[in-house]
């Protein structure tokens, strides 16, 4: 399993990640927590090869309460395009 943080105010990284699930044909789970000071919110993303391995006691779904509107892309050597993904 890997656990990535991507909150930020600034970029959404959600489209490579599901760029990144789709060519990997992983599972991702997405958890925003929203917080209060000084835990802010935050977003994490989980991917893992099995679904079972995303079946932790306490650890479940919880989306963003905002809509993706950038459809998802892979990032590689040859594109990566940060502008598209600015808030």
């Amino acid at each position: 399993m890997i656990a990535i943080h991507v909150s930020s105010r600034h970029i959404n990284l959600l489209p490579v990640l599901e760029g990144l699930r789709a060519h990997y044909r992983a599972y991702s789970l997405v958890r925003f927590n929203d917080g209060s000071y000084p835990f802010l919110e935050n977003l994490w993303v989980f991917l893992a090869r099995q679904p079972e391995d995303l079946q932790i006691e306490g650890l479940f779904p919880n989306p963003p309460p905002f809509k993706q509107s950038i459809a998802p892309r892979l990032w590689t050597d040859d594109y990566s395009d940060i502008f598209r993904l600015l808030y």
